[in-house]
């Protein structure tokens, strides 16, 4: 899982100089040093013990911010910053710099605001993300994914998540900006409303939720003083809350490749270190020359970059990458996903010695978009980094892009599964051993005159690029042919690419009107749920109050008592959890709060944010799918997620439902492996039993519940199905007894005994599971069906955890990962197949095991028996693949 350390780095600096301040540390020649040595030991301790695999810095800007202007005594009781820390912080930045952690920095924002920006960003991409300040106003920033990193006394951390924010405030993290609007804030000079402190402040907000529900109901307060007090300060209340909020909007340009950080960049810390005279430190960096072989090419040392003002020119430069081996590109966008973003022109290399821009006006004319066509779908392999991104940034333009693709990022990928490089100079510097790409701007023949320089430093860095390009492919492409990957990476990955390329560019059409009408029943089934919680506590609360719920739950109606419940407590009380409401929904009111909780968290994820994604002009949804994300091989989806939409419960069945053909004469057809990781087991483990069953057609779950209770099929009942299903899953990730019990109900005894039983049922399969775990020990590997290959070196660790992680991985990843190489071979060929019987059918979306496609009314008969052939003989197992087919007017009916 991706981990962005975000770090308040003004705050990082104070509390280093006043933890130093006695110390007296300084050089041989004077420079006071304290405040760097705290600064950077913190930075080790973070790369040490957390092992962050992204890093990004926020620093104030100098001057005036957008709060100085709303209120001129913003922090204007502060005293000028020390001259010993000022003397300390350019060697702060260049501690930065040499670790090449981005150092964000915005005239008229605080750090934290940038901090609020980048978060916001990171939930987007689900990356984890851990904000390094103990500024409480950075709380309100904590969400699910999202922690607050509070460095303690003795260099250790305190890491606070929802719950951890409440129990030291109070409050939740979405109260936090409320909760200082009242009881201000002294270090900011945020007034507040005097006379209002923090436990006033908590009750208020307990009982009522925010400062405008409390303003709203400030005639029902029963403390005349607070009411008088907030009456008379309101303007003081109001002013504060906007001073607090922060804002994710500061105008950044983020660079994620840029942002991941690699442990040997600690490295470049060391002559840092010498000059500052920090040999305890020193000792502390990593010896060089570990890490992965790089390739001995240098990076070119200069090279020509034309960019053409008129036709002519432009014309010339096209035709003379006619006879290029191949071509390497990169597209210039703005930063939204490519459906949306905006296209700024292409960047063009024939060989590390030369590169072309053709900005958007020239890519518009007829006769260089008529050339530069030719060029991009001639026969020499198109090099690139992200090429479905170009592919679609081109397309949009009416310019097409043709295989073969070497898209960098997948092949890096397919050696590298449990990496996470996305940046093109991050891979670049990781795999290539070549010299830093210089700032200087590369050899011009006709750059305009006109240029600024932030287009000359985008020029410079993409030009650059796209000339790296060749040096990259050759180190990349040597390496998958060294480990048995070029197919893979050529006859699979890199057609299926334009596949989903093409997926992508078509979306998927949402009827706005039926989720408009599903937001208002869902509201009103949220308020009749309330009113039903309301009368089942016997008294109105606030259902989002952790201490509201605590106390009906456990003090009034004694629930844990009651029903022979233990329940974990909390500094706060006893946890309201998702899990402890389970345990105790035998009794209706916690029964009622989690059909409340999940239907909230349906409304706020699905059914309101899905419409704004809808694209104005193709009137559809355009997700990302990701090829370079998992390390099973199994696509993710993204920007946004389709492959999450719910399916289960009754009210995300209506979600699916608004998703329908735009052509009322069309209809949707699903296309849904059975079971297709049980079969990929039965095949792998050749188990007797387990191959019957599939041979025959039984269902598996029954068949096995049957096999272990010694009774024939029809007297399984539904509990002991869903027991074995869950046993028959388990297995693949490792499931043991106590997981067992927990999911199905079972007692922990009952759990072995069927485990037992399951394995003398299936004695191949625990044959293949310990096999496979001695195999990959020996290999420090695992390889899937279609060669795919995943590099387990904790399988020798002396850590128990993490041998155990890699032992359960072993056993799954090439059992997930044949299942989503089937799937995408299957799509491949289908894909073909469509375009080769001129079909109108086309693909829509892969949501794991299913296939969604788009297709005319007329076409279903022939179109299923396309689907069902290909799907089920795209390669052939000891066992047959199943699929079942489905068809309708929505998504919810071709699924049923």
């Amino acid at each position: 899982m991706k981990k962005l350390f975000l770090l308040d780095a003004p705050a990082l600096a104070y509390r280093s100089y006043f933890a130093f301040s006695q110390s007296d540390l300084k050089t041989s020649q004077g420079l006071p040093t304290g405040a760097i040595y705290g600064f950077a030991t913190v930075l080790l301790k973070i790369f040490e013990q957390e092992a962050p695999t992204h890093f990004a810095a926020a620093w104030d800007a100098p001057g005036p911010t957008f709060r100085h202007q709303r209120y001129a005594a913003y922090k204007a009781h502060r005293p000028p910053m020390p001259e010993a820390l000022s003397q300390q912080l350019p060697w702060m930045q260049k501690l930065l710099e040499c670790l090449e952690i981005p150092l964000f920095q915005v005239e008229g924002f605080e750090a934290d605001d940038i901090i609020a920006t980048v978060v916001q960003a990171a939930r987007r991409r689900n990356i984890l993300t851990y904000i390094v300040s103990g500024d409480k106003d950075l709380a309100q920033l904590v969400d699910e994914g999202v922690f607050l990193y509070i460095l303690q006394r003795d260099s250790q951390a305190k890491i606070l998540d929802v719950r951890g924010v409440e129990e030291k405030f109070g409050v939740r993290p979405t109260q936090i900006v409320d909760y200082l609007a009242m009881v201000g804030d002294s270090s900011d000079n945020i007034p507040g409303v005097k006379g209002i402190g923090p436990k006033t402040a908590r009750n208020l907000l307990d009982k009522w939720g925010s400062l405008e529900a409390i303003f709203q109901n400030l005639t029902k307060l029963s403390n005349s003083r607070v009411r008088k007090l907030l009456q008379s300060q309101k303007e003081s209340a109001l002013l504060s809350q906007k001073l607090v909020k922060l804002t994710p909007e500061v105008p950044l340009e983020l660079n994620w490749g840029q942002m991941e950080f690699r442990a040997r960049r600690l490295q470049n810390l060391r002559p840092l270190f010498q000059r500052l005279e920090f040999r305890s430190l020193q000792q502390k960096l990593p010896e060089s020359g570990v890490g992965k072989s790089k390739s001995t090419a240098s990076s070119p040392a200069s090279f020509r970059f034309d960019h053409p003002r008129g036709v002519r020119e432009a014309l010339e430069l096209l035709r003379s990458l006619a006879s290029a081996p191949a071509i390497a590109l990169r597209t210039h966008s703005s930063a939204q996903p490519a459906m949306w973003a905006e296209f700024y022109g292409i960047y063009l290399s024939p060989g590390e010695e030369r590169a072309i821009y053709l900005d958007i006006n020239l890519c518009r004319h007829s006769q260089v978009q008529k050339h530069l066509e030719a060029v991009l779908t001639q026969s020499q392999p198109k090099l690139g980094f992200d090429l479905k991104r170009d592919i679609l940034l081109l397309r949009r333009n009416e310019i097409s892009l043709s295989p073969p693709l070497v898209d960098l990022h997948i092949a890096h990928h397919l050696l590298h599964p449990d990496s996470v490089v996305q940046g093109f100079w991050e891979l670049f510097r990781d795999r290539v051993s070549a010299p830093s790409v210089s700032s200087a701007p590369p050899q011009q023949s006709t750059f305009w005159p006109e240029d600024d320089s932030q287009n000359s430093v985008v020029h410079n860095d993409l030009s650059q690029q796209v000339v790296q390009l060749h040096v990259l492919s050759k180190q990349l492409l040597s390496e998958l042919e060294q480990h048995s990957l070029q197919e893979l990476f050529l006859d699979l990955e890199m057609p299926l690419l334009s596949v989903l390329a093409q997926m992508e560019y078509q979306g998927i059409y949402l009827d706005i009107p039926t989720l408009e009408g599903l937001q208002g029943k869902l509201q009103d089934e949220l308020s009749a749920i309330s009113q039903e919680i309301y009368r089942l506590a016997g008294e109105e609360i606030n259902i989002q109050s952790t201490k509201q719920l605590q106390h009906i739950l456990f003090e009034k109606l004694k629930l844990p008592e009651k029903l022979g419940k233990k329940i974990p407590k909390t500094k706060t009380g006893r946890s309201t959890n998702q899990a402890v409401l389970h345990s105790l929904s035998e009794h209706p009111l916690p029964a009622r709060i989690l059909e409340y909780r999940q239907l909230s968290k349906l409304l706020s994820t699905y059914v309101q944010p899905l419409p704004s994604l809808v694209h104005p002009y193709t009137k559809r949804i355009h997700t990302t799918f990701q090829q370079a994300i998992t390390a099973t091989g199994r696509l993710s989806s993204t920007d946004p997620n389709l492959q999450n939409i719910p399916i289960r419960s009754e009210w995300g069945k209506q979600i699916r439902k608004a998703f329908l053909p735009q052509d009322p004469d069309w209809i949707f057809l699903s296309a849904d492996y059975s079971q297709i990781e049980l079969r990929v087991l039965a095949h792998f483990s050749q188990d007797p039993t387990l191959l019957h069953a599939f041979e025959n057609d039984l269902d598996i779950h029954q068949a096995t519940a049957a096999k272990i209770l010694g009774v024939p099929l029809y007297q399984v009942s539904p509990l002991w199905r869903r027991r074995a299903k869950a046993i028959n899953f388990g297995i693949l990730y490792g499931m043991g007894a106590q997981k067992l019990a927990a999911s199905t109900d079972m007692s922990l005894g009952e759990a072995k005994e069927f485990i037992q039983n399951y394995f003398q049922l299936y004695p191949k399969v625990k044959e293949f599971i310990d096999h496979q775990i001695e195999v990959a020990t020996r290999s420090k590997k695992v390889i899937t069906l279609l060669g795919r290959q995943r590099f387990l070196p904790n399988l020798t660790s002396t850590h128990s955890r993490l041998q155990a992680e890699a032992k359960r991985l072993a056993v799954n990843t090439p059992i997930q990962g044949s299942a989503a190489d089937i799937i995408k071979l299957a799509m491949l060929k289908l894909h073909r197949a469509l375009v080769e019987e001129n079909l109108r059918a086309r693909l829509l979306l892969q949501v794991h095991d299913e296939l969604l496609l788009e297709l005319p009314e007329d076409e279903r008969e022939k179109v299923e028996k396309i689907v069902k052939n290909i799907m089920e003989n795209c390669i052939q197992l000891r066992v047959p693949l199943k699929v079942n087919l489905g068809s309708g007017k929505n998504w919810l009916e071709a699924h049923a």
